[in-house]
């Protein structure tokens, strides 16, 4: 990430967190996206830096866009702008389906991962997740997330496009901080 003295830091960002989150569940699922988006980055050599602060400021919104999702995500890049690349607020207003915003950028297209699997991871469990290398896995995984038919697909896909293996993927997710669901 080329440097500029404007941008946000990790230590920027995690204190943006805890003003904006703190005392909520959404500061641990951050951290975990974080964790996930860094071992993203390292699969595909991206600058994780970058890719860290993203995750942590993704969802910083939250309480102020949860009765109204088509701006989740929205909020947050406007109030970063000018503090990180356009690259990274297009990956965060994208984050979310429901805003309509589309952006394919390798790191807009990680930070969806990391979010899909730290929800998966969440609501589901990490044993279900090191399944999803086979049919049978992906059956499973499906069924638990119910509520949430749409993130095995999006798992799937986008590790697809980002030609990263999901067996390694549930590596990455196993490792991460645990959450309560």
């Amino acid at each position: 990430m080329a440097e500029r003295a404007d941008w946000l830091s990790v230590d920027d960002a995690r204190q943006l967190l805890e003003k904006h989150l703190a005392g909520s569940q959404k500061v641990l699922h951050c951290e975990v996206v974080a964790y996930i988006m860094l071992g993203i980055a390292a699969e595909l050599k991206e600058g994780k830096e970058l890719w860290e602060i993203v995750a942590l400021c993704h969802d910083l919104d939250e309480e102020q866009t949860k009765y109204e999702r088509t701006k989740h995500g929205l909020l947050t890049a406007d109030w970063l702008e000018g503090r990180l690349p356009l690259e990274a607020l297009n990956a965060i207003r994208a984050h979310d389906h429901r805003t309509g915003f589309v952006a394919n950028s390798t790191l807009a297209l990680g930070l969806r991962l990391s979010d899909a699997l730290a929800i998966a991871d969440q609501f589901a469990g990490r044993a279900l997740i090191s399944g999803l290398a086979d049919g049978t896995g992906q059956e499973h995984l499906r069924s638990a997330l119910d509520s949430r038919p749409y993130l095995v697909p999006m798992i799937l896909d986008i590790s697809n496009q980002l030609q990263i293996d999901v067996g390694r993927l549930a590596d990455i997710v196993a490792d991460a901080p645990h959450q309560n669901a």
